[in-house]
């Protein structure tokens, strides 16, 4: 089990990146729908827009199922961990619900829409909230990589 846990993101690392250069090739070099339009639309636009949707599906799954056989794992071996990764995920889903409550609702204005989505309270929290999860987020991970080195190196002056 251990060595499929090893392997599996690295397969779907090199699966998602293969795809990905596929698709974008298609939709950069597969020409549009009306080359004499104000702003072309490419051939292949619906193509690339369900690949971005199969892609975070299959990242949203692979992570859930990985880190519940973690979690899973980390339970029966050491109990400590699995704590770490309960507070982990907790502060994940507080990051979650604050960004949603704090995701602005006024209704966008989009010239030639006449759907309902772009006034709809819930799907505009809902997007501010990724957006903004996703701001915290990379902040974080950017802070981690500047403060892992300087954090190892005031260890080794210790």
């Amino acid at each position: 089990m251990n060595k499929l846990t090893e392997m599996l993101p690295r397969t779907l690392l090199y699966l998602i990146t293969l795809g990905t250069v596929v698709v974008f090739a298609l939709v950069f070099f597969g020409g549009s729908v009306d080359p004499n339009a104000e702003y072309p639309e490419p051939v292949y636009l619906d193509v690339f827009m369900t690949y971005l949707i199969v892609v975070g599906a299959i990242a949203v799954a692979a992570t859930l199922i990985l880190s519940l056989i973690k979690l899973g794992k980390d339970f029966i071996w050491a109990p400590a961990d699995t704590l770490k990764s309960m507070i982990s995920i907790g502060l994940i889903a507080v990051l979650l619900v604050a960004t949603y409550y704090a995701g602005d609702t006024t209704p966008l204005v989009i010239l030639g829409y006449e759907g309902t989505e772009a006034s709809d309270p819930f799907w505009l929290s809902i997007s501010d909230m990724f957006i903004s999860s996703i701001g915290v987020l990379l902040a974080i991970a950017a802070a981690m990589m500047i403060w892992s080195p300087i954090g190892k190196a005031i260890k080794k002056l210790k």
